[in-house]
């Protein structure tokens, strides 16, 4: 299940975009 590792990694990725920018968007 090599999709569910690639899934997970692209979720961070997302999160830890999010974190990184300002909060000014929400």
């Amino acid at each position: 299940t090599g999709m569910d590792s690639t899934n997970v990694y692209a979720y961070i990725s997302i999160i830890s975009l999010l974190f990184c920018l300002p909060p000014a968007i929400f």
